[in-house]
């Protein structure tokens, strides 16, 4: 499967809502993506975001602590993992990661003990701090189906910083 590139700059936590609702709305059965930034980055929040744009409502919480969130929408399984407190990928594997990526959407915070175990459409996403309040610049590498539509959907603020 090819992949594409996306550089976006976001102004505001809200910018950054934008696009991670638009990720989830272009997201499908199968899809897993992975999110990478320092802590505090803005990683749970983009999640919420992509959570939100999959068709979740209510209340979304961090699954720091229970390494897993599982939500269901329209029959589709939707599960959110931070697997910051995980020391492998064996440890995962126990728990039956396996399980969670057949037939489901996946959204892995910290995902470096798992990445190279993951097949399939997987979405890479890097936050970065820039030094001003609120602002990101955003790193997506992935399908080009989904990175095309982004860059449409946000022109030219999605490929020139």
């Amino acid at each position: 499967m090819t992949s594409c590139k996306m550089k976006y700059l976001s102004k505001s936590p809200q910018e950054t809502f934008e696009l991670g609702f638009e990720i989830g709305r272009l997201l499908t059965i199968g899809h897993v993506l992975c999110l990478e930034g320092e802590m505090g980055g803005g990683k749970t929040a983009l999640s919420q975001a992509v959570l939100q744009g999959l068709g979740v409502s209510g209340y979304i919480t961090s699954p720091t602590y229970s390494i897993v969130n599982e939500y269901e929408v329209d029959g589709k399984k939707l599960y959110h993992f931070d697997i910051y407190r995980v020391e492998s990928a064996e440890e995962l594997y126990d728990i039956g990661f396996d399980d969670y990526l057949k037939s489901s959407i996946v959204i892995i915070e910290w995902p470096q003990i798992i990445r190279e175990h993951l097949k399939g459409p997987v979405i890479d996403i890097e936050i970065i701090k820039t030094g001003a309040e609120g602002e990101r610049v955003i790193h997506l590498k992935g399908p080009c189906g989904i990175i095309q539509k982004l860059k449409e959907k946000f022109g030219e603020k999605g490929i020139k910083i």
